[in-house]
């Protein structure tokens, strides 16, 4: 047990650390540096420089905004696809326990991107710039963008690990999914309803997920693949010894029986030698 902790402890949450901490310095300066009145109603934007030279540099794009709504509308898919495939396993092996731990693991990802959504909706660091619907909404992070590299990474990572035998579909899969987290990134951008550093902001929280994700997945496997026998496993290895201590009692029974039975078959012939000397 002690060389499967070792191994597990690997795995460390370094690569996280480190896109969290980029996302946080990224919070603070869009907060203290730079602040500007360019949003929309004279709504201040931390490192306006920035932000509004490339908004006047790419513009607005309807097109591409739609895009983006409808590959936003695949990653929701994604995400019900894979829950629906832990609950067939669910249903096919009985036990909620014997599900792919690691759809929990992504299962629990999935909740923290909602979480993160909440909470930039609750703590706005700055509004659209531009309006999208009849009010102003909150911009950073793209939480579009987040969901949709975050779907897509997870995904590609699932493809990879659960289709072994069929390796052209999961190369057509991955492909499709790294296509749509690519058009995604761009398009949103291109499409104007976010600032620079909003998209940035998505990739750099997107990256501090996606990178949890892998380790606690890591860690998972490496604890499954090296966990001690379960109960059902030493069920099975008693039940395989009490067969083997009974079948070796048998032959023990018969072999006492033959001894017996020679002893029996000399006396019975002692007997007759003694009688026909007499």
């Amino acid at each position: 047990m002690k060389d499967v902790l070792k191994k597990i402890i690997k795995f460390d949450f370094t690569p996280t650390i480190i896109f969290y901490i980029l996302f946080m310095v990224l919070t603070v300066l869009l907060v203290y540096v730079d602040t500007q009145p360019i949003g929309l109603g004279g709504s201040l934007v931390g490192l306006a420089t920035v932000n509004g030279a490339v908004f006047d540099y790419i513009g607005k794009s309807l097109l591409w905004y739609n895009i983006t709504e409808i590959l936003g509308k695949v990653a929701i898919l994604y995400m019900f696809g894979f829950a629906i495939y832990g609950l067939a396993q669910w249903v096919d092996r009985h036990k909620l326990r014997r599900v792919d731990k690691d759809l929990f693991v992504l299962a629990f990802i999935y909740v923290l991107i909602a979480g993160c959504y909440a909470v930039f909706e609750i703590f706005i660091i700055n509004f659209r710039p531009v309006l999208v619907t009849t009010e102003m909404e909150a911009s950073y992070p793209s939480s579009h963008t987040m969901l949709v590299v975050c779907v897509m990474a997870t995904a590609i990572m699932q493809f990879h690990s659960k289709i072994k035998k069929k390796k052209v579909l999961r190369i057509v899969l991955e492909i499709i999914s790294a296509a749509i987290l690519v058009v995604s990134v761009v398009g949103r951008m291109l499409s104007g309803v976010h600032w620079f550093t909003d998209i940035l902001g998505a990739l750099l929280l997107s990256g501090t997920l996606i990178t949890f994700y892998y380790a606690l997945v890591k860690r998972v496997r490496i604890y499954e693949a090296n966990k001690p026998k379960g109960k059902r496993v030493k069920r099975e290895k008693n039940s395989k010894r009490k067969k083997g201590t009974k079948k070796q009692g048998k032959r023990n029974k018969n072999s006492d029986k033959e001894i017996r039975d020679k002893r029996k078959a000399k006396r019975v012939e002692r007997a007759k030698k003694k009688n026909a000397t007499e």
